[in-house]
């Protein structure tokens, strides 16, 4: 086993599935953009916080477009899910295979909920900050 390798762990694909069914997109996106900077890869990390960012806000617009109810929920947190699956899969997979082979480790769950809860607490944090001075202009303009 190379002790190197075995230092440097990855976001395995089911972990950012679970990552992004968990907390948010986001928290895939984070742990794919971890992922290409511990392989050396500081640009194809960027242009994954590049692109994850504009279909974050692909699904976060079909969330406010769609009719608040738990069925559309589960179909979107569903797509959400089989959208990270996909793309992760083509973009890392076969690095992230490469890299079990050779001696290098994985995050394990833990870590992955952990990831999850955090950016999905902090997206909702955000949220909730950027609504409030929202929900104070519209309030006073109907008044």
């Amino acid at each position: 086993m190379n002790q190197l390798l075995a230092d440097k762990r990855l976001y395995s694909v089911n972990g950012m599935v679970a990552g992004a069914v968990l907390g948010s997109l986001a928290a895939a996106i984070y742990m794919a953009a971890t992922n290409y900077l511990v392989l050396g890869k500081p640009r194809l990390a960027r242009r994954i916080l590049q692109g994850g960012l504009v279909l974050y806000g692909a699904f976060l617009l079909m969330g406010w477009v769609l009719p608040p109810s738990p069925g559309w929920l589960l179909a979107l947190l569903a797509l959400q899910g089989a959208t990270t699956w996909f793309l992760t899969s083509r973009l890392q997979g076969a690095a992230i295979d490469y890299h079990q082979a050779s001696g290098g480790g994985l995050h394990g769950p833990g870590r992955v909920v952990l990831v999850a809860l955090i950016v999905g607490f902090a997206l909702l944090f955000l949220y909730m900050v950027l609504s409030l001075p929202f929900a104070l202009f519209t309030q006073s303009v109907t008044s």
